[in-house]
Order: C-alpha cells, then structure tokens, then sequence
C-alpha cells in the first residue's frame, strides 16, 4: 500500500467521525467523550497485539522515544482533542471540518521548517485545486460568505497541535511500529483524560445506542485513522500526507449524502471534483518521478 493511498483510506474514515461525535456530544460532555474513546480504542488494539503476540514491540521504546511521546500525548491526545470538541459542539460540523484542514497545510508548513521538504509546482496546483474545491463547497459555490463563531478558535488551536505532532512522529518516531504509537497515544491520553472527567464519565448514563457509537467511533475514527495514518507518514513525505487531509469535507460530504439521505447540490459535485482532481494530479506525478527515478538506477548501472 502506498503511503499517499493509506493517507487518503485515513481521510475516508475520518470523515465518518463527526456523525457520530456530534451525536455522542448529545450526551457526554467533550472531556468525557475523549476520555473514553481513547481508552476503548487503546484497549482494543492492546488486545488485538496479545492475541497476534506483538506485545513485546512495547519494549523497543528508548527514553527518547518516552519524552518525545510523552509531548505527542499531549497535545494530540489530550490539549487537541479538547480544544477540537470544545469548538465541534458549539459550532457547524461544517465549520468544524473545514478550519480543520489548516492541518494540511501546516504540516506542509512544519514539514519545511523540521524536515526540509518543499512544496513542488504539482503539490501547489494540486493544493490549489483543492483548496478552491473547497471554498466551492462551503460558500454554496460562492453565493454566501463563511459564518465566524468565536469557539473557531479552538478548532484553530486544535489544528496546530494536530500538525505539528504529525511532523514530529515523522521526524523522531518513525523507527517505531505505528501499532506502538497508537496503543500509548491512546491509553496514556485516556487514562489522563479520566482522571479529568472523572466526575463526567460517572454521571453517564450508557445504553446500546451510546455504547455502539463509541465502539463505532474507537474503531472507525481513531484506530483506523490513527494506524493508516502512521503508515502514510512511515512511507510518504510529510507534506504530501498532510495535503490528502483536505479531502475530508467530499468524503463527509459524499457519507451524508449515503448514509443520511442529504441531497448532493451542484457546487458540492463540482467542488468535489476539484479535490479529487487536485489529489489525482498531485499521484500521478508521485507515481511518475518514482517511475523516472528507477530509469535513470537502471540506465546508470547499464553504462
């Protein structure tokens, strides 16, 4: 699996997400919800590793890797997640997805500042495209300008964190198992977030339905995602993970259209277009430096 391929699957399972946090936030407090996400997740995969006897990668974490984690764990375990549901549940899901995806673009930015990379001409028109996609989809193809809440900000705030995590796994974890990374993110996080919303999470009344929206949302929005994730940023730069991202409001775009029956309007269909064409562009010229790149190893060593 390619590392932009894995990145884009990523997306696709983030985009499910806010259904089912909007829906939770109904109920539980976003300090609550985070903190048992988290550790429904962690515990899941940490069975999952003892059943497949992967336990034993735990202990290739250097101290190090601790301190870095611990930083990691932080911000987007615990700072990130607040700051974001915080904002989601004041705000437009809308609102919420679009400010998100300053993510992309900070890692590119963050990515040049830690890591060296540059945005080629292909990712600035690729980006270009799909940043006018979106401006499409969101001004209802630019007949309404965007609508400020002030709890924005903390989405913004969210986005920071988000980024500049991604790029230091990037740069100092990535010797590490993305299972490793994912199973102390979460526990690690949870268990702080419990201690915080201890008092939330007892006033809670769980049935079936919350019960399954947070499997749903464990497994769906923060495995998956978090796994793919790691991977991409294993086997892709960080810059062109981190521009996949803003395909997530045509995903979320496209679920709502599938699962809840919301009608598709013209400027969501065109605006859509744009983002994937940009995405299409940007991996057709991936695919062909790499295409090029093993020409010239194999006409060097002929001569």
């Amino acid at each position: 699996m390619k590392g932009v391929t894995a990145a884009l699957l990523a997306c696709i399972c983030f985009s499910l997400t806010p259904v089912f946090e909007k829906t939770l936030l109904q109920s539980l407090s976003p300090l609550a919800l985070a903190a048992i996400r988290s550790i429904i997740a962690g515990l899941l995969l940490l069975l999952a590793m003892e059943s497949l006897h992967k336990l034993g990668e735990l202990k290739c974490l250097g101290r190090r890797d601790c301190v870095i984690l611990a930083w990691i764990v932080l911000m987007v375990g615990v700072l990130g997640p607040l700051t974001y549901l915080t904002g989601l549940k004041t705000t437009a899901v809308a609102n919420g997805l679009i400010i998100l995806r300053l993510n992309s673009l900070l890692i590119a930015f963050f990515a040049w500042i830690l890591l060296g990379e540059k945005m080629t001409l292909h990712q600035f028109l690729g980006t270009t495209l799909m940043i006018t996609g979106l401006v499409t989809i969101f001004t209802r193809g630019f007949t309404i300008s965007y609508g400020f809440h002030p709890r924005d900000l903390y989405i913004a705030a969210a986005a920071v964190m988000f980024s500049s995590s991604s790029v230091l796994m990037k740069k100092y974890l990535h010797h590490l198992p993305p299972e490793v990374l994912v199973v102390v993110r979460n526990l690690a996080a949870g268990l702080i977030l419990l201690t915080l919303a201890f008092g939330d999470v007892s006033s809670v009344t769980f049935n079936f339905e919350t019960a399954s929206y947070l499997i749903a949302l464990a497994v769906i929005g923060i495995l998956f995602v978090q796994l793919l994730w790691y991977y991409a940023l294993e086997h892709a730069s960080a810059t062109n993970v981190g521009l996949t991202s803003i395909s997530v409001p045509v995903f979320g775009s496209f679920f709502a259209w599938l699962f809840l029956g919301e009608t598709l309007a013209g400027y969501q269909i065109l605006g859509g277009f744009l983002v994937i064409l940009g995405l299409v562009g940007m991996e057709i010229h991936l695919s062909q430096l790499k295409i090029m790149r093993k020409l010239k190893f194999r006409v060097f060593f002929h001569h």
